[in-house]
């Protein structure tokens, strides 16, 4: 199966729509094709749905007046008769997906290599059953399987456990789909911020399968710009004389498509956002005040908050206010006078910021491959012992997520790093390995932490370690006091700007 996500994908679903009628399948194939034309800016699949019929209908309701039964009954498709309309589909430029309702429906669908997707509807959503039947005819495939799920009328606890079955399957890509399980569906029932929740928990792509009446032309947009990027519809042709309430014809998709380009057109991405700094940038030094010497400068030295003043205009070329910091330091390269501007030759940026970042963007990394989550405030805690310059040798990142009666932390560290000699005369605390391989040496005695093994420091012991493989350890402690940290090497304790904090997630 393959899936392009670089572009927003639009998912037409036929459903029954076609009545099970080849000529009119045939028909809305070649009136979405145009509008798949027209909007060559987003991917386009259509999507049918399949069901076993001799199984998936009780022996005592065939042939009844039971509505669905009925219905299912009224647009039977054989698989043969699938067959042909999937190559058609596919010879317009349609990506196919399809969604199983039974045991058999999904090996037929995983087992055809047309398909670009298995999509799950909400009714079917935690069917274990069902969904056991596709890690079973999943196992021992090595192509990705592209699995859409929609979570009409599930609750996070029931979402929880689906998304971790299927994420357990291997090889399988999984999104979801925020839906509203109401036929058709009223503006005020929307919740689009919902989208939102399941971003946020799930950290993975989520889309919005719509069932609002066919007219309808802002959902998408709004969905758009709440970070969807997988958007489905249920559509009819034109000329059709029967119409649910929750289908649009291709005249009605042609604007509700419209609404959604400007919204996609809008909404962006991160590169060209990035693209447009440096343009924005330089319009905007015309407002900036520039850096300005209030005495005469000597070549060498290193320049304070004392000896500067900023002021309007930033002359070319010259350094401005927004680059003060307590990030950086200041050297000059050459003398400079009273009242002149600081600008890129004479003088030169030890920016350390740049370094802190870094950091920050590591510990981020080993955080998302662990799945710890901290909350949106979290200050991000950096020991360097020795300065920023030996940060790779001698440092550490810590997150301290509570600090009471008792203490709760997670310490970062990356391949190669020591954590030098110390103790506490107070404070009791328990190592915890989450990821990596540590050294842990107490009174100089060496232990190996073992992922998930509880180890203990008693105060006044000596200890250290060293980082084999990038690392994460949760530290549950007593009260953390700042100033119960002894360390062996009195250049540590005379480095009175080792540490440094910054936003997690700024």
């Amino acid at each position: 199966m393959s899936f392009n996500k670089e572009k927003s994908l639009v998912i037409l679903e036929f459903a029954n729509n076609h009545m099970g009628d080849q000529s009119l399948f045939n028909q809305m194939v070649d009136e979405y094709c145009n509008i798949k034309n027209e909007f060559s800016d987003f991917d386009f699949a259509i999507k049918l749905q399949y069901r076993d019929l001799d199984s998936f209908i009780h022996p005592s309701y065939k042939d009844s007046s039971h509505p669905g039964v009925k219905r299912f009954e009224s647009t039977k498709v054989t698989l043969e008769e699938w067959s042909e309309r999937i190559d058609y589909a596919l010879s317009k430029g349609f990506m196919l997906g399809c969604t199983p309702f039974d045991e058999i429906s999904v090996l037929n669908i995983i087992n055809d290599s047309r398909f670009s997707f298995l999509k799950i509807g909400s009714c079917s959503f935690d069917d274990w059953p069902m969904l056991e039947s596709i890690k079973l005819n999943k196992s021992g495939k090595n192509k990705n399987l592209n699995i859409i799920a929609s979570t009409g009328g599930m609750n996070l606890k029931r979402i929880d456990k689906v998304v971790s079955f299927l994420l357990k399957i291997e090889n399988v890509n999984l999104s979801l789909m925020h839906c509203i399980a109401e036929y058709p569906s009223q503006v005020d029932h929307q919740n689009l911020s919902w989208i939102r929740v399941l971003q946020d928990r799930y950290q993975m792509e989520v889309g919005f399968s719509t069932h609002e009446k066919g007219s309808e032309q802002l959902s998408g947009g709004f969905a758009r710009c709440l970070g969807a990027s997988i958007f489905e519809k249920h559509v009819v042709s034109e000329e059709a004389s029967t119409i649910n309430g929750y289908s649009s014809k291709p005249s009605e998709i042609r604007n509700w498509l419209a609404n959604l380009r400007i919204a996609n057109t809008m909404y962006g991405d991160r590169s060209s956002r990035e693209k447009r700094f440096d343009i924005e940038n330089e319009y905007l030094d015309g407002f900036r005040r520039g850096v300005y010497a209030s005495r005469n400068i000597e070549k060498e030295e290193e320049i304070n908050d004392s000896i500067l003043y900023m002021a309007f205009p930033k002359e070319q070329n010259c350094y401005a206010a927004n680059d003060i910091s307590k990030f950086g330091k200041i050297f000059t390269q050459k003398s400079i006078l009273k009242d002149d501007a600081l600008d890129y030759e004479t003088v030169k940026f030890n920016n350390i910021r740049e370094k802190v970042e870094q950091i920050k963007e590591r510990v981020l990394e080993l955080i998302r491959e662990s799945g710890v989550h901290f909350p949106k405030h979290t200050s991000l805690e950096i020991s360097h012992h020795y300065g920023l310059e030996e940060f790779d040798r001698y440092g550490m990142s810590m997150i301290t997520v509570i600090n009471l009666n008792y203490c709760k932390k997670y310490m970062f560290l990356q391949a190669g790093q020591q954590h030098p000699e110390q103790y506490h005369k107070v404070k009791e605390e328990t190592f915890i390995l989450i990821k990596g391989e540590i050294d842990l040496f107490l009174d100089g005695k060496l232990i190996k932490l073992e992922i998930g093994a509880p180890v203990t420091i008693y105060p006044k012991v000596v200890h250290s370690f060293m980082c084999n493989a990038d690392a994460i350890i949760e530290e549950i402690s007593t009260h953390h006091i700042s100033d119960d940290s002894y360390y062996i090497d009195d250049a540590i304790t005379s480095n009175q700007n080792r540490k440094s904090f910054i936003s997690l997630y700024e």
